[in-house]
């Protein structure tokens, strides 16, 4: 009897003393601070802002304050009512892309390019447009140099103006040298330079290097 006894009173003050440290642990549970309890954020990287930043650079900025396309803002070539191609539109251009502007040739001829400064002989093709009008010289595959030959006469001293302007280059242009059979151009309308060839007081053809590196 006295065994039973002391075994209850020692279940009765373990229940307590568990449900005390309980109460306890509950208490300073939530006493302790919310930012030990949260779990830690990763903060974003270098590179991810970035990123960010970049994606968002015109996300408030409203459709005309956008910087403008480039090819939009290149300068544009001049015609004239007397233009009947724009040579400047052939740099760069390949052959696909001269006969949109020119038609097609009418002829070609295989000839051989040497680079400015180097020794090595390239393959070449020449094209003639529009009853030789135009002929273009091809060098891997883009165009390289042209000769423009009026169809008509023009003077070369009255109407020198008139026959660049055929090739939609600007008649307003000063000569950087003048002989006395032709004017040397530079740096006009976009093309490299511009031999203007007289013959019996005539215009008798442009000579047009697109690109220095065609010089």
């Amino acid at each position: 009897m006295i065994k039973r006894l002391i075994f209850f009173l020692s279940a009765t003050l373990l229940i307590s003393g568990c449900s005390e440290k309980q109460v306890q642990d509950k208490n300073s549970s939530a006493d302790k601070p919310a930012s030990q309890e949260v779990k830690e954020v990763k903060e974003p990287s270098g590179e991810a802002e970035a990123a960010a930043g970049e994606s968002d650079t015109y996300s408030d900025t409203s459709e005309a304050e956008r910087p403008a396309d480039v090819s939009a803002s290149a300068p544009k070539t001049k015609l004239s009512e007397n233009t009947l191609f724009a040579v400047s539109q052939l740099i760069g251009a390949d052959s696909a892309a001269a006969e949109k502007q020119l038609g097609k040739p009418e002829k070609e001829e295989q000839i051989n390019f040497r680079y400015s400064g180097t020794s090595k002989f390239i393959p070449a093709v020449t094209k003639y447009y529009r009853q030789g009008l135009a002929a273009v010289t091809f060098v891997e595959n883009k165009a390289a140099r042209v000769v423009f030959t009026p169809n008509e006469p023009v003077s070369f001293k009255d109407e020198l103006s008139k026959g660049l302007e055929y090739a939609g280059l600007p008649g307003d242009a000063e000569p950087v040298e003048e002989t006395d059979t032709a004017n040397v151009y530079e740096d006009i309308g976009g093309v490299y330079a511009v031999t203007a060839f007289k013959k019996a007081e005539q215009l008798d053809y442009l000579y047009i290097i697109l690109e220095e590196k065609y010089k």
